[in-house]
């Protein structure tokens, strides 16, 4: 009797370790299928977004063309340079929409494959301002970069670069202030932490869970006028992320807006 009770105990062991092992492994297909289906959702979202991004410069062009092809002879020079300059304009536009979609596929898709070198942040940074400075002027705004010398990390100069340049061309183009700042807010043994802000209009807190998505704008035609593509920040998230960091914003009241994140040393 002893004998067949530790049978029976050892067999309903048995049963229960196999139920609890095909739970979780129904469990694991599960989540993978729920994955799988989110990936395709953001994915037929993602197609159909660049979709109607491309549509409104390439119908655009598309008009512009034949109005100077169907009028060549009765058009004024000022008339047809007016619309070459409005091809020229959304041209540039589609490049800088497929520049950026690249840069995210590539930081999705291939990041294994993104190279990293040792970086100097202060100098790589100094460089950003002076370029966006001098690209920028007609803004009359002022960039306050406060980071002090020797910050380095190990990092892809090219995502570095778009983290800061699109956060100061942000402030720059639709905060509507005065001053930008750049400072270093704290580091420990593992991590730098920057701020970036600027002493703007800021936006409705209803706004500030949304804006690292693609293709959102605060202001959709603002946004367009200053060709913006809808994807910097969302480039600026994910350029954060493949440095081991993260990323949050804030707009308090009367203070623009404020970029807080980390990346890895």
């Amino acid at each position: 009797n002893d004998e067949l009770g530790e049978i029976s105990s050892h067999i309903i062991n048995m049963y229960r370790d196999m139920n609890k092992a095909l739970l979780e492994r129904d469990k694991s297909m599960n989540d993978l299928i729920t994955e799988e289906r989110e990936k395709n959702r953001i994915k037929n979202q993602l197609t159909s977004n660049i979709n109607h991004e491309l549509k409104t410069p390439v119908h655009t062009i598309q008009a512009c063309i034949e109005t100077i092809i169907n009028n060549r002879y009765r058009m004024t020079e000022n008339q047809e340079d007016e619309l070459m300059r409005t091809c020229h304009d959304n041209v540039k536009r589609l490049c800088d929409l497929l520049r950026d979609i690249t840069t995210l596929t590539d930081i999705n898709d291939n990041s294994c494959q993104i190279a990293k070198e040792q970086l100097n942040v202060s100098n790589l940074v100094a460089s950003v301002c002076r370029d966006i400075s001098s690209r920028q002027a007609e803004h009359s705004i002022r960039i306050n970069n406060y980071l002090p010398d020797g910050i380095e990390i190990s990092g892809n100069k090219s995502l570095v670069e778009s983290i800061f340049s699109n956060l100061i061309n942000n402030a720059v183009l639709y905060s509507g202030g005065r001053d930008i700042f750049i400072k270093l807010k704290s580091e420990n043994a593992d991590d730098y932490c920057f701020e970036v802000s600027d002493n703007g209009i800021g936006v409705e807190p209803r706004h500030l869970p949304r804006l690292f998505e693609r293709f959102y704008r605060v202001d959709d035609g603002r946004s367009r006028a200053y060709g913006g593509t809808g994807l910097g920040l969302a480039i600026v998230k994910n350029a954060v992320q493949f440095h081991g960091g993260t990323i949050s914003v804030d707009s308090p009241a009367n203070r623009g807006l404020i970029f807080t994140f980390t990346l890895h040393k």
